[in-house]
Order: structure tokens, then C-alpha cells, then sequence
């Protein structure tokens, strides 16, 4: 009697932090766009990248030291290099500017960069800065880790210019443990509650928490500028709003049974590119005076579209920090388990 052999199917994708990677990455360049309006700071920067340090601690998942490094270098470092030597070269080809202060902003990162293109480039430094220290945090009870994630962020209100002088972003990064552990946290226990309770709840929260910014009765976040909002509450508003927002999109998936979306999968995987990219575009259009949401189009389509295409390349890895694509039919891949991209990656 001849046996027939069934390889166990891989763990399904979860398809509301695809669409969470998706909401985030847009709402980066929305922010960009139109930063310096009270909406964008009220509405936008309060969550935006608390989301992404969120989610890499609710996709956490402990390995061995090097082989954790090695990973978060190629997804984080390695495109984070090759957009910095472009953008440093465009930009001292525009404006001629390549003095020693140039040279050594460029090197040790953070607020000392030049300029609008490398706007974001703080958060790649500042992750993996906080992903070093919490892999030793994490041996820790979850307790424990708390106590040093609100001593880390202490630093953020009682000296907020020490904070943002620290090189490479790397003192913002220990800060944003807070939202790290709060992604930890709610994948530890939010299986307590039914997906309708955390559906109403979540709702409630982000209602609640966008009032209360939105009225100004509660101060925004900024991560970058090190300004983490009103003490206490500022920090717990963020995390409520990521926390719900998760939990309503999980319900509206779930809802619609939308088990699989390999184009939004690919569209999620492909964001760390857009990342470092879109505000050197928007530096660019700036003679041009454009209408901000034709700014926001054409910052968030160019390199999006771009970075989909480079996927499918071996230069994928240097790019966008995600291995080459597989060549096989898109049907093939669907199911292919947990999100994994340079922010928030599991492990």
C-alpha cells in the first residue's frame, strides 16, 4: 500500500498587521506632508511611530544573540547604508554643501543629519538600538521589564535635549521600550477577551484617546522631536490607539473572513523602502510647490512602486532590507505565516 506524504501547512498570515504596515507607513508620509499643521500632530504623529515599535514587540520572539543581530542588521542597517551614501550624494550634488560638520552628521545620525531627505532615518539606528538592549531586558520577568521601560523613558521629559543629542537616535530608541513592552503585553494576554470585546473596546479607545488629543486636553507625541506628550497619559493614548486600531481591523478581518491578501502582503513587506525614501522625494518636489496631496501621492506611489519591483531582485535585500522575492506564482505563497519586515519584524 503506497503512502501519500502531507507536508503540514504553514501558519496562516495575519493580514490585520499587513494592513496596519500598510495604514502606518502612509500615515509617515501624511505626517511628513503636512507636519507642521496642529491636525497631523494632534491626529497623526501621536501613534504613527509608536505603531511600528508596538508591533516589534508583538512580533517579538527571542534568538540567539548573533543570529538576532545579523538579521536586524541586513533588515535594518544594510538599507539604511545604501539610502544614506544616495541621499548624501544627491543632496551634496544639489547644494555643494560637503563640509567636516556634513561629514560627521551624516556618520553619527539622528538629529545631526542634513536636511528633509533623512527625516526618518532616525527610527532605523533607534530600533535597532532598542531591539540590542531589550533582548537582554527581555530575560527579565515581564514585571521587571516594565520597571526598566518607564526608567527609560523618564529621561524623555526631564531632559529632552540630552535625549535628542545622543548619536544615532539611540537614546529615543531606549525610550520607545514603553511601546515595545505595550506590544508584548497585549499578545501575552489580549486572547483573555473575545474578538467582539476587544473590537468595542478598541473603538472606544481610539474614539476617546483622538478626542483628547484633538482638543488639546492632552498633549501629541512626536517620537523624533522627543516629545512623548503629556507625562503618563501622552504615552497610554498612543498605545490605546494602536492597541484598538489593532483590534478593530482584526475584527473587521475576521468579520469578512479575509484570510490571505497577497498583494497587500507584498505592499506591507515592501515599507521600510518607502520609509527611507519618501522625504528625500518630497525634498525634490519642493521647488516644484506643489498641492500637499499631490506631494503625499507622488511620495508614497513613486517609492512604493519602486520598492515592489526591487522585491523581486537581488538587490532586494540592499534596498529594502527583505531577501529577494520568490519567483513563483503569487497563489503559491499565500499562507506563508507571520508578517516579517524590517519594523516589527518577529525576533
Amino acid at each position: 500500500m503506497s503512502e501519500t506524504l502531507i507536508a503540514p501547512s504553514a501558519p496562516r498570515r495575519d493580514v490585520t498587521l499587513d494592513v496596519l504596515r500598510v495604514i502606518g507607513i502612509a500615515a509617515v508620509v501624511v505626517a511628513h506632508v503636512w507636519w507642521m499643521t496642529d491636525w497631523a500632530h494632534a491626529y497623526i504623529f501621536s501613534w504613527n511611530m509608536p505603531l511600528f515599535f508596538f508591533l516589534t514587540g508583538y512580533l517579538w520572539k527571542t534568538r540567539p544573540f548573533p543570529s538576532m543581530v545579523k538579521r536586524r542588521s541586513e533588515m535594518l542597517l544594510v538599507p539604511y547604508a545604501f539610502w544614506l551614501v544616495v541621499w548624501s550624494v544627491i543632496v551634496v550634488a544639489v547644494t555643494h554643501e560637503f563640509t567636516v560638520r556634513f561629514i560627521v552628521g551624516q556618520v553619527i545620525g539622528g538629529r545631526y543629519m542634513a536636511g528633509k531627505p533623512f527625516w526618518a532615518f532616525w527610527f532605523s539606528t533607534a530600533l535597532f538600538v532598542l531591539v540590542i538592549a531589550y533582548w537582554v531586558v527581555a530575560k527579565l520577568p515581564l514585571w521587571a521589564q516594565w520597571i526598566v521601560g518607564i526608567a527609560l523613558v523618564i529621561p524623555a521629559y526631564v531632559v529632552p535635549d540630552a535625549v535628542r543629542t545622543v548619536p544615532f537616535g539611540a537614546a529615543i530608541g531606549l525610550a520607545c521600550m514603553v511601546f515595545l513592552l505595550a506590544g508584548r503585553t497585549v499578545r501575552r494576554f489580549e486572547g483573555a477577551l473575545s474578538v467582539l470585546a476587544r473590537v468595542v473596546i478598541g473603538a472606544v479607545a481610539v474614539a476617546a484617546s483622538f478626542v483628547l488629543f484633538g482638543l488639546g486636553l492632552v498633549q501629541p507625541v512626536d517620537l523624533k522631536l522627543v516629545q512623548f506628550g503629556t507625562p503618563v497619559i501622552g504615552v497610554a493614548l498612543a498605545i490605546a490607539i494602536v492597541t484598538g486600531g489593532m483590534w478593530v481591523l482584526r475584527g473587521v478581518v475576521t468579520a469578512l473572513s479575509l484570510h490571505s491578501a497577497p498583494t497587500l502582503s507584498l505592499l506591507a513587506e515592501s515599507t521600510f523602502m518607502v520609509t527611507l525614501t519618501h522625504a528625500g522625494i518630497l525634498w525634490a518636489l519642493d521647488p516644484l510647490e506643489l498641492a500637499p496631496i499631490a506631494q503625499f501621492a507622488i511620495a508614497l506611489a513613486v517609492p512604493w512602486s519602486a520598492a515592489l519591483v526591487v522585491r523581486h531582485t537581488r538587490a532586494s535585500r540592499l534596498l529594502t532590507g527583505m531577501p529577494q522575492r520568490p519567483a513563483r506564482p503569487m497563489r503559491e505563497r499565500v499562507g506563508t505565516g507571520t508578517t516579517t519586515t524590517a519594523a516589527g519584524e518577529a525576533g
